[in-house]
């Protein structure tokens, strides 16, 4: 069975996805990333997404839960998806936006088009 990340660019915005991070120190040097801090993803196994946070994200999402109820199972999905082998949380330090960027070498680098979500 074919990798489903396989044809994954290599950034999205963290806006669309629900992932808790912590943080591992800021990428400064020779690696290309000054100013942008690269964070540890901390899945929570047990993480239960609140009414709130469906409805938050399936507005990110653009999903409407009223009209399309069945899409619900798909907004918390995401809200409880792992990264990705080689996905890492990236915060730029300039903007706080958060970004997420595939560090994986045999993967394809820099960003191409966004992506909303896995389930």
């Amino acid at each position: 069975m074919a990798d489903p990340f396989d044809d994954l660019d290599s950034s999205f915005s963290a806006s669309q996805l629900g992932f808790g991070v912590g943080s591992v120190g800021v990428g400064e040097g020779d690696d290309g990333l000054d100013g942008q801090q690269v964070l540890d993803e901390e899945h929570d196994e047990n993480y239960e997404p609140t009414p709130d946070d469906i409805e938050a994200h399936a507005e990110e999402l653009e999903a409407d839960l009223t009209k399309y109820p069945q899409l619900k199972d798909l907004v918390v999905g995401c809200l409880k998806a792992k990264l990705p082998p080689g996905w890492k949380p990236v915060k730029d330090e300039n903007s706080d936006e958060m970004y997420y960027f595939n560090f994986e070498p045999t993967r394809p680098a820099g960003p191409t088009r966004a992506m909303t979500c896995i389930a």
